[in-house]
């Protein structure tokens, strides 16, 4: 398949060269890459290989998994469906699954439809994703929701709030709304989506089944990095991760192509959708740091180089996927690979940078934190089932999650840092306090974490 472009000789020539040196500093086999403005795609395009055995080229219909983007599929499910007048955002989700059981009652009856969407819901950081996936042992099954209900019943995990209180990112939380979508519709979620969003949306090559059960071509081999290695190489995944449970909150596979339709609908007019619903999944819901918040389904930061952006990463077994709006300027990116832990963000950063012009980031001002501020940050914090622990180094604190390598804790501020783990750099956050307060939680990668000791 050819190249799509309606771009600029040399804008595409940028685009190019910088999309082939991040896929080349990392050794990712394949990448998709797609760009809309004013509601029409202005350039698509394969890079590398779908398959590093059999040399097949990745094509802008090459099928990749998308994460955790899909959860903006999800919100705008449930908007359809607040749209028809069959769901509020602000409903109590036992109204809908009465059978919910939580160890904390009062907030099991306080969680809405709008807390599940915008990861506000207080769940705990759970591994109801990793048991349901196969990887990790469990001595029973999380396949269905009343095997998720029955383990939110008994957990013991701390939640990470009240209901509202902050953000803690949950894949459980999504799991919980698609089951609400399944209720109210009447419908399973699956065959919702490809009724409700994707057929409407002209998505032919999107699907939340495992795409090689269905006879397509042009599907891409899944690949992970080799952590053994000293330089990142790809490894060979020869299954597709499925769990109709967990399918809200990432399952779903597609296109350059067909989401590149997607991103032109979540800038122009979504099917089933008003003005203001589309609005309304587009406006900020809850802080994530002093620079973002999270809408439904979207992330959102105010001021990304002068300009208010939506953005979402997504990223499970063989995929990592970005997708970025830029709602003011009628500009979308989606970038899609077939490698875990890849840049895909980095790469869609890229792709605007160089598309837009846009002002160069300033540079980040040295900050120093005191001895009392790294002083009430060191502990040990329980990230899921993984003990995180944050150790003073001098003037720096370290941190260490899990078996992983320790990284270093780079400051941007009173209370926030960054930090590289498992090639990637994540935000680490822990909430505003009195200098000399022991910090009670941090924040990692969206997620809070409770301190143990």
């Amino acid at each position: 398949m050819e190249t799509v472009t309606l771009l600029d000789q040399s804008v595409f020539e940028a685009i190019e060269r910088g999309v082939w040196e991040c896929l080349a500093a990392e050794s990712v086999p394949g990448a998709a890459v797609a760009v809309v403005q004013d509601g029409e795609v202005v350039y698509a395009n394969g890079f590398g290989f779908a398959d590093l055995q059999t040399r097949t080229p990745v094509t802008a219909d090459t099928v990749f998994g998308i994460g955790s983007v899909g959860k903006s599929v999800t919100a705008m499910a449930a908007m359809q469906l607040v749209e028809a007048g069959q769901l509020s955002l602000d409903t109590p989700i036992i109204e809908l699954i009465p059978e919910l059981l939580l160890p904390d009652m009062e907030m099991a009856r306080a969680i809405t439809v709008r807390h599940l969407l915008s990861h506000s819901s207080g769940l705990p950081v759970l591994p109801v994703l990793e048991i349901a996936l196969g990887w990790l042992d469990y001595p029973g099954r999380i396949e269905t929701l009343d095997h998720l209900l029955g383990y939110l019943a008994t957990m013991d995990e701390r939640p990470a709030g009240q209901p509202g209180e902050r953000f803690s990112y949950s894949n459980d939380g999504y799991a919980l709304a698609g089951a609400v979508i399944e209720r109210v519709s009447g419908t399973p979620y699956a065959r919702y989506i490809e009724e409700q969003v994707f057929h409407p949306l002209g998505m032919t090559r999107s699907t939340l089944a495992d795409p090689t059960t269905l006879a397509w071509e042009d599907v891409t081999s899944l690949y992970e990095y080799d952590d053994a290695s000293s330089h990142p190489e790809p490894i060979l995944r020869p299954a597709w991760p499925s769990s109709p449970l967990i399918a809200p909150a990432g399952m779903h596979r597609s296109t350059a192509n067909d989401m590149a339709r997607y991103l032109i609908g979540q800038l122009a007019g979504l099917p089933g959708v008003s003005e203001d619903g589309r609005t309304l999944l587009h406006e900020p819901v809850i802080a994530r740091d002093s620079a973002s918040w999270y809408a439904l389904g979207w992330g959102v930061t105010p001021d990304y180089r002068g300009e208010r952006m939506l953005a979402h990463s997504g990223g499970i077994t063989g995929v990592s996927c970005h997708a970025i709006l830029l709602p003011e300027r009628r500009t979308g990116v989606v970038v899609l690979l077939n490698v875990s832990g890849g840049p895909s963000r980095e790469i869609a950063e890229v792709v605007i940078e160089r598309l837009l012009d846009l002002p160069d980031v300033d540079p980040i001002d040295t900050y120093v934190p005191s001895a009392e501020q790294l002083e009430r940050a060191e502990g040990v914090y329980l990230f899921g089932r993984r003990l995180v622990t944050i150790e003073r180094d001098g003037p720096s604190l370290t941190i260490h999650v899990g078996d992983k390598p320790s990284a270093v804790m780079q400051p941007l501020g009173r209370d926030e840092y960054r930090a590289a783990l498992d090639r990637r750099v994540v935000p680490v956050v822990f909430p505003a306090s009195d200098a000399g307060d022991r910090a009670e939680l941090l924040s990692l990668m969206g997620r809070v974490c409770w301190r143990v000791g």
